[in-house]
C-alpha cells in the first residue's frame, strides 16, 4: 500500500486561532532565539532537531493548560496544520526527555523527509468543546483513555486513532469520552467520511479494496508498573507486514512515554495469523509481537523447553527421599510445592509456588533445555494432581515474553518407535571441556588468569581473573590452587595399598551408564566423600606449600575456599550449584594442637583449619548431583578434577546485602542493541536464589546507560524502601557488570557467542561498598530439531462467533467436532495419508440431530488434499457428504498448519492448527431478508475454536434486558474458572480475545413471546455473537430446538410460524434492544 501525497486532511471545527502570538522558526533561525528577551519565551519554539531517520523534532514553550496548534510551511506564505496537542492534564515528571516543565511540548514531524525545507510556527488557545481530537497521547493517564464498559481496576485502557491514507503522516486520536467508536468519530469529525452510514464507513476502512483510512487502538496495561503499551490495527483483511511496520513506527512516534516503556504490536484477531507468520520479520525490525494476555496471565516460565516423561507430584521435602528410593527418576517430570536450592536432574520441573528466575535451578534448567515453570490457578494445579503417574509431554514456552505452559497426556498417543525418537532428541551433547592439565606449580595469583586457563585452574578461578582486571577495586584479591595440587592429593596411597584415585575409580566402576541405580550410586558416592575427608591427608610437603601460599592472608581471619572445576562455569557446561565452598582458619593449622575452639571464631567449638576446608571442596566433586550430571553428559572422569579459588570470607553477619545478576544484550526498538542487567538482591545474607516464605528478593532491571526499573520489592525491607541505595548503588553496580561484560567480549576477540549471557554474584559488605565475587558465562541450550511432531491429541471444537461473522451461519452450523490428530512426524508423507486419525461430528440438520464418527477418510464421499501456501503454511482439506438429494450437505474442513515453529518445543499443539468448516447445500438455505424479498445461500463457512471442558466452567451472573413491547430477556453463560492464562474457548495460539461464554450457555429466559416464559437450555437452541469491544451483542434463539419446551409451548410456537428470534442489544447509550422475529423462509414476521 503506497502513501498517496502529503495533503493534510481538513479536520472539521478545529480550535480557532485565538490567544497568543504566532511564533515561527527554522533550523537557520535557531541561533537568533537565544538573543531574544526572556519576556518573549512564554510562547516560543525552542528546538528543531533532525532525528537519525529524517524525522524532525519540534519543541517549544507555551502557556500551560492550553491547546497547541502546530503548523508548517514550505515558503513562509502557505501554512498547513501539522498537529494539535492537548495538554489539559498535568504531564508526569517521568517524561522529562520530552518536556522539561509543564510549559513545554515536543512533537515529531514525520513528513519532514518529504520536503526540502519546512518552517514551523504554533499558537495556543483555550480549550473548546470541539477539542475532542488530537495528534499525540500520553502513555500514562491520558485524558482520552477509556476502559469501555468494564470498570474493574484491572481493565485495560485504550485510545482509538485513525490515519487517513491521503494524510499518512498524521495520527488522529479521538476522545473516548465523546466518541466511543471509530465510526462515530470519523463521520462527525473527519471531512471525507461525514454523513456515511456505519456500513459505508466499514467498506472504506476495514477492507483492503478501496480502503481510505487505517483505524487502530493504542492499548495501555491495567497497572502502571507494567512499563509497556500496545498498538492494534483494525481490518477484516490481513495487512502487509511492511504496512504494519510503517504505521506502527508512526503511531509509536506520537505516544509520549519514558524511554523504558516498550511498545508492542498486539495484533487484532484478523491480523493475528499473519503476525505470527511474520513475527521474525517484526523482531528483526525491533517490533515485539505479543497479545493483551501478557498483562493478565500469571503463569511464569523460568526455563523454556519441553519434556517427555512420567508426571510425579511430590512435596519439596520428599524430593531427595523419592529420588533415592526410586519413586522419582531422572526421566520424570516433577510437580512440587516449592523448589529447593538443589534438586536432582529431572526431565522437567513444575512448581505450584513462584520461584526466582536467577536461582541455580533456573540457570541449570536454561543451560540444559529443561522446562521449569510456575503453574498458577487452582484448576490447573488440580489437573496436574490428576495426572500423577501418567506419561505426559510438558511444554513451557515464551513468545514475546508471554508464558505458555501446557501438559498433554501421551500415554496412548506414542508408539514405542516414536517415543524412542523423541527421547533421542533430549539426549544432551557431550560438552566441550578442557581436560585437566599440569600447570607446573600448586598456586598462582588469579589476576592474569583467562578462560583458556580453565585446564589449569577450573572455570571459577579462570573467570575470576577477568573481575580482577576489569574491576580490581570492586572484587576480592585472590589466589588459586591448581589441578597439580588435586592430582598430588589423589595420588596418595591409602592403607588399602591403592592410590586414592584408583580406590575411587574402583568404587564407582559400576556406574558407567545413565541413569544408574540411584540408591546404590548415592551410597557409593557418600563412601567416596568420606574417603576424601576422613581417610586421605595432605602430605607434610603439601601442607607446607599450602600454608606458604596463604602466608599473606591474616591467619586470624577466615578464608574462603571455593570449588573451581574444569567441569564447571564453561560456555557449554554450567554446573551451577552442583559444587560447594567452605571457609577455613589458617591459625588453626599453625598452632600446636587440634583442639578447639576455632581461633578465627571462638563461638566454633572445634578447629576449622584450611586443610580441612580444601579437602571438603575436593570431596564435593563427588556430590550426588555433580557426579550424575557428568555421567549424563558422558564426561570422562579421568579428564576432570577440582581446583580451588581462595580469598577472604565475608561472614554472614557482616553482609548488608547479597545478590545475583545476569547481563545480556537486548535489541533496541529503533535498531542497535544495549546492555541489560537483571539484579536480584536481598537484605543481609538471606538467600536470593531460594527464598523462603515471604522473603522474596528485590528484582531490578538496569539498561545501559541510565534506565532503571524496580520490578519486585524485597519482602524484608519496609514498604517503599529498597535493599540497595536507590538508585545510585544499583546504577553503580550495573556499571561494574557492564564493564566486565564488555571486557569479556573484547578479550574473546570475536570468540564470544553473539547471544552471550554472563551470570554474576555480588555482596554489599559495608555502606557504599559492593563486591563482585563471581562471573561465568551461562551456557545456551542445544539447538532445537527442525522436525515437528503431532501427539495424537484429542480436542473438541465448536463454532467461533468472531466479530464480523454471520450469526445465522454460526447458528445453523453449530456443532461439536472432536478431532484427534495422528501421532508422529509432521511430514508431507504422513499428511498425505491423513491429519486426523479419528473424528466425531455432532451437528443439526433442520430439527434433527446427527452424529458421524470414525476416520474422516472413511466418511461418505471422503476427499483429502494437502497444499502449500507460502505465507499461511500447509493447508489440509478434508471433505465428506451427509444426506441425499435435496438434503445433501457437502462438508469441507480446512486445517491450516502454521509454517512458523516454536523455538522451545518440537511439538505442534492441535490448538495451533486453525480450522474452518464450510458446508455447501443441495437446497439453498434461507438467510435473513426483508419483507417481500426472500434471500438464500448455497454455501456457509464458520471458523472453529476449542471448547472448554465442562469441569472448568462455572455460571456467570445472569444478564437481564428488556426489548420492545413486553419482551424481557435474561441470558446466562458459563465461563472457565481458571483465568490464569489465555481465555479458554478461544483459539489460544492466535490470540483470540472473546470469552468462552459465547459458545457455552447455561440458559436463556424469554418473557412475552409466548403465554408462558420460554426457558431455553439446549446448546443448539441459542447462539450469541459479540462485536468490537463488546459494544453490541447479537443473540439468536430457536426455541423449537429445545427439548425442554412443554407440549403447549411447542404447539403455540408452531402456530406463530416463527423459527428465529433475532436480538440486537446495544451496550452504549441509549442501550437500545431491537428484536426481529423470522420465519423458516428468512422473512420477518409481525410482533
Amino acid at each position: 500500500m503506497e502513501d498517496r501525497g502529503d495533503r493534510v486532511t481538513d479536520i472539521e471545527s478545529r480550535a480557532p486561532c485565538v490567544g497568543g502570538k504566532w511564533r515561527l522558526v527554522t533550523a537557520l533561525a535557531l541561533a537568533i532565539l537565544s538573543a531574544w528577551p526572556a519576556s518573549h519565551a512564554a510562547n516560543l519554539l525552542s528546538e528543531i532537531r533532525p532525528e537519525t531517520n529524517g524525522w524532525v523534532r519540534v519543541a517549544g514553550h507555551m502557556a500551560t493548560n492550553q491547546t497547541v496548534q502546530l503548523e508548517w510551511s514550505p515558503d513562509l506564505r502557505r501554512w498547513e496544520d501539522l498537529a494539535l496537542l492537548d495538554f489539559r492534564q498535568p504531564k508526569p515528571d517521568a517524561y522529562n526527555e520530552w518536556w522539561a516543565t509543564n510549559d513545554t511540548f515536543a512533537f515529531l514531524d514525520l513528513a519532514a523527509p518529504t520536503q526540502p525545507r519546512r518552517f514551523y510556527r504554533f499558537h495556543t488557545a483555550p480549550f473548546e468543546a470541539t477539542n475532542d481530537w488530537k495528534n499525540q497521547v500520553l502513555s500514562t493517564d491520558d485524558a482520552f483513555a477509556q476502559s469501555g464498559l468494564n470498570s474493574d481496576l484491572d481493565a485495560i485502557r485504550w485510545v482509538k486513532f485513525a490515519v487517513l491514507f491521503d494524510d499518512p503522516y498524521r495520527v488522529v486520536y479521538q476522545d473516548g469520552r465523546v466518541y466511543l467508536l471509530h465510526h462515530q468519530f470519523a463521520t462527525n469529525r473527519l471531512a471525507p467520511f461525514r454523513g456515511l452510514s456505519a456500513d459505508e464507513f466499514d467498506r472504506v476502512s476495514l477492507f483492503a479494496s478501496n480502503q481510505q483510512v487505517l483505524l487502530g487502538t493504542v492499548l495501555f496495561p491495567p497497572r502502571p508498573g507494567i512499563r509497556e503499551y500496545g498498538i492494534q490495527f483494525a481490518g477484516r483483511d490481513p495487512y502487509p507486514r511492511e504496512l504494519v511496520r510503517t504505521f506502527f513506527e508512526r503511531v509509536v512516534s506520537t505516544v509520549v512515554a519514558p524511554a523504558d516503556v516498550t511498545p508492542f504490536y498486539l495484533p487484532a484477531f484478523e491480523q493475528s495469523e499473519t503476525a505470527l507468520i511474520d513475527e521474525a520479520y517484526f523482531e528483526a525490525h525491533g517490533i515485539r509481537v505479543s497479545s493483551v494476555n501478557r498483562w493478565v496471565t500469571s503463569d511464569q516460565v523460568y526455563a523454556a523447553g519441553w519434556a517427555l516423561g512420567r508426571l510425579r507430584v511430590l512435596p519439596a521435602a520428599q524430593i531427595d527421599a523419592a529420588y533415592a528410593d526410586g519413586r522419582l527418576s531422572p526421566q520424570d517430570i516433577l510437580v512440587t510445592d516449592g523448589v529447593p536450592a538443589e534438586v536432582p536432574f529431572l526431565s522437567g520441573i513444575l512448581s505450584t509456588t513462584p520461584a526466582t528466575p536467577n536461582s541455580h535451578v533456573a540457570i541449570l534448567a536454561q543451560a540444559y533445555g529443561i522446562p521449569f515453570a510456575f503453574v498458577a490457578g487452582a484448576a490447573a494445579q488440580a489437573r496436574l494432581a490428576q495426572l500423577d503417574g501418567r506419561e505426559v509431554v510438558l511444554q513451557a514456552t515464551l513468545r514475546s515474553g508471554f508464558a505458555q505452559v501446557s501438559v498433554l497426556e501421551a500415554e496412548e498417543a506414542l508408539t514405542p518407535a516414536l517415543r524412542e525418537e523423541l527421547l533421542g532428541l533430549k539426549r544432551p551433547p557431550t560438552p566441550r571441556i578442557q581436560p585437566v592439565s599440569a600447570y607446573g606449580a600448586f598456586i598462582a595469583p588469579v589476576d592474569a588468569l583467562r578462560p583458556d586457563d580453565i585446564r589449569y585452574f577450573g572455570g571459577k578461578a579462570a573467570h575470576f581473573g577477568l573481575l580482577r582486571r576489569s574491576i580490581p577495586a570492586d572484587s576480592p584479591e585472590a589466589i588459586a590452587f591448581s589441578f597439580d595440587l588435586w592430582t598430588a592429593f589423589m595420588s596418595q596411597v591409602l592403607p588399602s595399598g591403592r592410590r586414592l584415585a584408583d580406590e575411587i575409580q574402583m568404587r564407582l566402576a559400576a556406574h558407567t551408564n545413565y541413569p544408574p541405580d540411584i540408591a546404590r550410586v548415592r551410597q557409593d558416592l557418600e563412601a567416596v566423600r568420606d574417603l576424601v575427608t576422613r581417610t586421605a591427608r595432605f602430605t607434610p610437603e603439601q601442607q607446607t606449600a599450602i600454608t606458604n601460599a596463604l602466608s599473606h592472608f591474616d591467619p586470624l581471619r577466615r578464608i574462603r575456599f571455593r570449588s573451581s572445576s574444569n567441569a564447571e562455569d564453561g560456555e557449554t557446561f554450567s554446573a551451577a550449584g552442583l559444587y560447594d565452598s567452605y571457609s577455613g582458619c589458617l591459625a588453626d593449622d599453625l598452632d600446636d594442637d587440634t583442639r578447639g575452639p576455632c581461633r578465627c571464631d571462638p563461638t566454633e567449638g572445634n578447629e576449622r583449619g584450611v586443610f580441612r576446608a580444601i579437602q571438603k571442596v575436593y570431596a564435593c566433586f563427588y556430590n550426588d548431583n555433580a557426579f550424575l550430571e557428568r555421567l549424563r553428559h558422558g564426561l570422562d572422569e579421568r579428564a576432570v578434577g577440582m581446583a580451588v579459588l581462595v580469598h577472604y570470607s565475608t561472614p554472614d553477619e557482616y553482609e548488608l546485602a547479597n545478590g545475583v545478576a545476569t547481563v545480556s544484550i537486548e535489541a533496541q526498538l529503533w535498531g542497535g542493541a544495549r546492555l541489560k542487567a537483571r539484579l536480584v538482591t536481598q537484605k543481609g545474607a538471606v538467600s536470593v536464589t531460594n527464598p523462603a516464605g515471604s522473603a522474596l528478593p528485590e528484582v531490578v532491571e538496569v539498561f545501559d546507560p541510565d534506565q532503571i526499573e524496580l520490578l519486585q520489592p524485597s519482602g524484608l525491607v519496609p514498604l517503599g524502601s529498597q535493599v540497595l541505595d536507590w538508585p545510585k548503588e544499583y546504577e553503580t553496580l550495573a556499571g561494574l557488570l557492564f564493564r566486565v561484560y564488555t571486557d569479556y567480549v573484547d578479550e574473546a576477540g570475536g570468540g564470544a557467542p553473539t547471544n552471550l549471557v554472563l551470570d554474576f554474584e555480588y555482596k554489599k559488605v559495608e555502606p557504599g561498598k559492593l563486591l563482585v565475587k563471581q562471573v561465568r558465562p551461562v551456557p545456551q541450550p542445544p539447538p532445537l530439531s527442525s522436525t515437528r511432531y503431532l501427539l495424537g491429541e484429542a480436542v473438541t471444537y465448536g463454532v467461533y462467533p468472531r466479530e464480523g461473522s454471520d450469526i445465522l451461519a454460526n447458528h445453523r452450523l453449530k456443532c461439536r467436532l472432536d478431532l484427534r490428530t495422528f501421532g508422529g512426524r509432521l511430514t508431507d508423507t504422513n499428511l498425505a495419508e491423513a491429519l486426523y486419525a479419528h473424528a466425531r461430528l455432532e451437528f443439526r440438520q433442520g430439527s434433527a440431530l446427527h452424529t458421524i464418527e470414525g476416520m474422516p477418510s472413511e466418511w461418505p464421499d471422503a476427499t483429502h488434499a494437502v497444499s502449500q501456501d507460502p505465507r499461511r503454511g500447509t493447508i489440509v482439506e478434508d471433505g465428506w457428504t451427509f444426506g441425499t438429494g435435496s438434503n445433501r450437505w457437502t462438508f469441507l474442513l480446512t486445517s491450516v498448519i502454521p509454517s512458523a515453529a516454536s523455538e522451545a518445543t518440537p511439538f505442534l499443539a492441535q490448538a495451533e492448527i486453525r480450522k474452518w468448516l464450510r458446508v455447501t447445500y443441495a437446497t439453498p438455505q434461507p438467510i435473513f431478508g426483508t419483507a417481500g424479498a426472500p434471500r438464500t445461500t448455497a454455501t456457509e463457512e464458520v471458523q472453529l475454536v476449542t471448547l472448554p471442558g465442562a469441569a472448568t466452567l462455572s455460571p456467570d451472573p445472569p444478564e437481564a434486558f428488556e426489548g420492545p413491547g413486553n419482551l424481557h430477556f435474561q441470558v446466562r453463560f458459563l465461563n472457565p474458572t481458571n483465568q490464569s492464562g489465555p481465555p479458554l474457548g478461544v483459539d489460544q495460539n492466535f490470540w483470540g480475545t472473546y470469552p468462552a461464554s459465547y459458545s457455552t450457555w447455561l440458559e436463556s429466559e424469554i418473557e412475552g413471546a409466548t403465554l408462558e416464559p420460554l426457558a431455553l437450555r439446549d446448546y443448539y437452541a441459542q447462539s450469541a455473537m459479540p462485536t468490537h469491544k463488546y459494544l453490541w451483542s447479537y443473540y439468536l434463539f430457536e426455541p423449537a430446538l429445545d427439548p425442554g419446551l412443554s407440549p403447549e409451548q411447542r404447539a403455540e410456537w408452531q402456530a406463530k410460524d416463527i423459527q428465529w428470534i433475532y436480538v440486537t442489544r446495544s451496550l452504549i447509550g441509549p442501550r437500545d434492544v431491537e428484536v426481529t422475529f423470522y420465519g423458516a423462509d428468512g422473512l420477518p414476521r409481525g410482533p
